[in-house]
């Protein structure tokens, strides 16, 4: 899968040994996406272009400069928990490493599993975190959803509180409240004229006639 911003893609850094190849190719083998990064520039780089999840090796972190990272992770919208997946050495979880306990608090939503692991543990540990991502999200398309229909519904209101509107024909005089000239900026007791066709317009002086208007009787259409 490519970046995106709906990226379900795991990306891997973990520079030294076989573990990055290796990992890859499980996660591929049971249907998920997944690149390989050299370094923490290059991970941040797959990150923020977009990806479902990260797998880091510990020991590639372990003394790095973390605040890129943590910018990026605190500087999250609501509606995200970028998952990681921590690869470390046998004995090296949170429960005896204070290490890992430092590295979870700092990477916020983070997965331990330690090396070495079985096949199905990490394919596992990353479907759960593909579905996790997946409905984040889900979510995110929620919120934007109930954003737009906030911004109807106002409009809506706003339009309640303009009063009425008459278009007298033939002249095309557009009759308007005082709300409504307020709302669109519109000097008072001033005419508004639209073209025969309907788009555009212009305000006139109330004694003025519209070229090509014709006189006589004036019909009336409330909008």
């Amino acid at each position: 899968m490519k970046p995106g911003a709906s990226s379900e893609r795991a990306v891997i850094l973990a520079p030294t040994g076989r573990d990055a190849s290796v990992a890859a190719a499980l996660i591929k083998e049971a249907g998920y996406y997944a690149d390989a990064c050299g370094d923490l520039a290059a991970l941040m780089r797959e990150i923020e272009g977009g990806a479902g999840l990260a797998v880091i090796a510990a020991e590639a972190i372990k003394t790095a400069d973390l605040r890129g990272l943590m910018r990026w992770l605190n500087d999250q919208p609501a509606w995200s928990d970028f998952p990681i997946v921590l690869l470390t050495h046998q004995g090296g979880g949170p429960e005896r490493n204070p290490d890992a306990v430092r590295l979870g608090q700092v990477l916020g939503n983070v997965t331990f599993i330690e090396r070495p692991f079985h096949p199905t543990t990490l394919v596992s540990v990353v479907g759960s975190a593909v579905r996790g991502r997946r409905r984040q999200y889900q979510t995110r398309a929620i919120l934007a959803d109930l954003t737009e229909s906030e911004g109807l519904l106002q409009t809506a209101l706003d339009a309640g509180h303009l009063g009425a509107l008459e278009l007298h024909l033939p002249e095309f005089e557009l009759e308007a409240s005082d709300a409504c000239r307020a709302f669109f900026r519109t000097q008072a007791r001033r005419a508004f004229f639209i073209s025969g066709s309907g788009c555009g317009g212009s305000s006139r002086g109330s004694g003025e006639t519209p070229r090509g208007a014709e006189s006589g009787h004036r019909n009336r259409q409330r909008l």
